[in-house]
C-alpha cells in the first residue's frame, strides 16, 4: 500500500521540515535468538506433542507460547556467555550482574514469543515534498525502540533531500494534486 493511501502514525519536525512517519509490520525478520554465527543456540523449540524432543535438559528454562508449543532457553549456556562476554543489565554494575543480564535476555525472548513486541519498518516522507520518501526495516517495538528511532530516520531523509538540492538533483513531484 502506498504511503499516501494511509494515515501517518505521526509527524515530526527536523531542521524546519515536517516529516510524516508510519510503522509497518516487518515479517522478514526471524526471531531475535537466531544467529547463524552461534555454534550453540540459546533457544530451541519443542512441540508439546513430540515425545522425541519434549524433555527439558538441566540448565534449561521453558517458555510456553500461546499456541501450546514450548521453547527451551539454555540458562546455563547464557550464563557462561554472559560471564565470558561481560554482559550487564540495569541497574548496571550492581551485584548479581550475570544473573540480571541473563534474566533480562530471557524476558526479552519471552516477550517476543508471547507477541508483546515485533519488528517494524519505519517509513518517512517530507510533507511538502512527498516524492522524498525513505524507509528502514528491522526495528524492534520492544520498549518502544521504534518510536525512539523515528527522529534518526527522519534526519536521514532530510539529509538526503538537502544533498539532492545541493547537487541540483531535486526529484520532481509525482503529482500536482498537493
Amino acid at each position: 500500500m502506498a504511503f499516501s493511501d494511509v494515515v501517518p502514525d505521526g509527524v515530526v519536525t527536523v531542521d524546519g521540515f515536517e516529516i510524516e512517519y508510519r510503522f509497518e509490520l516487518d515479517n522478514d525478520n526471524g526471531p531475535p535468538w537466531v544467529n547463524p554465527e552461534e555454534d550453540a543456540p540459546l533457544m530451541r523449540y519443542t512441540d508439546r506433542h513430540c515425545r522425541w524432543d519434549s524433555t527439558k535438559k538441566a540448565g534449561e528454562r521453558p517458555i510456553t507460547d500461546r499456541r501450546g508449543g514450548t521453547y527451551l532457553f539454555n540458562w546455563k549456556l547464557a550464563a557462561e556467555r554472559a560471564r565470558k562476554e561481560k554482559w550487564n543489565a540495569e541497574p548496571y554494575d550492581a551485584p548479581n550482574r550475570i544473573e540480571r543480564a541473563v534474566q533480562s535476555l530471557f524476558d526479552y525472548y519471552k516477550s517476543y514469543i508471547n507477541e508483546y513486541w515485533y519488528y517494524v519498518g519505519i517509513e518517512v516522507r517530507l510533507v511538502r515534498h512527498p516524492q522524498y520518501r525513505y524507509d528502514v526495516w528491522g526495528f524492534e517495538t520492544y520498549k518502544n525502540y521504534h518510536t525512539e528511532s523515528v527522529m534518526e530516520v527522519a534526519s536521514e531523509l532530510v539529509s538526503m533531500y538537502l544533498d539532492d538540492i545541493e547537487k541540483g538533483k531535486y526529484l520532481p513531484r509525482e503529482d500536482n494534486n498537493d
